[in-house]
């Protein structure tokens, strides 16, 4: 892989993520369905889909080394790429020799997470969950985690 850059300052930051696996987001959808209002057809390099685990080829960032397996999420999107240029503080090392399939499920729980926060105290409640898809069910198992003492799904 050959990078150029007309000013050595662009790379700066950056790192060169091997893309393994991807997901496909609940907003990655509508572009798939042409219905996505920030893509155009064809779309840039890599598509649509923003969240995979790769590996870092080269780095010009302090936040990973090459080598290291990561959570990447790139600049938007284009992790359908083999390779992209990301930024390193959007690379979250994670252990190597578990299911790349399980790590990448972190990236979303963040979401789910960040939701739950949201929602304040939950424990002994009652709570619904409309939808038991990939991000139902991480709401279900966080709410179970959370001492919801029932949870309808």
């Amino acid at each position: 892989v050959t990078l150029e850059a007309t000013d050595p300052d662009e790379l700066k930051g950056k790192v060169l993520i091997r893309t393994l696996i991807t997901a496909v987001c609940g907003s990655d959808h509508p572009s798939f369905l042409g219905d996505g209002h920030w893509t155009s057809f064809p779309s840039a390099p890599g598509g649509t889909l923003h969240e995979c685990i790769g590996y870092v080829e080269k780095t010009w960032s302090d936040t990973c080394n090459e080598g290291d397996l990561v959570l990447a999420v790139p600049g938007g999107f284009g992790a359908m790429a083999e390779y992209f240029l990301g930024q390193g503080q959007s690379v979250v090392q994670v252990p190597d020799g578990l299911p790349k399939e399980q790590l990448l499920m972190a990236q979303p729980l963040g979401t789910v997470i960040y939701c739950l926060r949201k929602m304040g105290h939950l424990f002994n409640r009652e709570v619904a969950i409309l939808g038991q898809g990939p991000m139902g069910l991480l709401f279900t198992g966080m709410l179970k985690n959370l001492g919801a003492e029932k949870i309808i799904g």
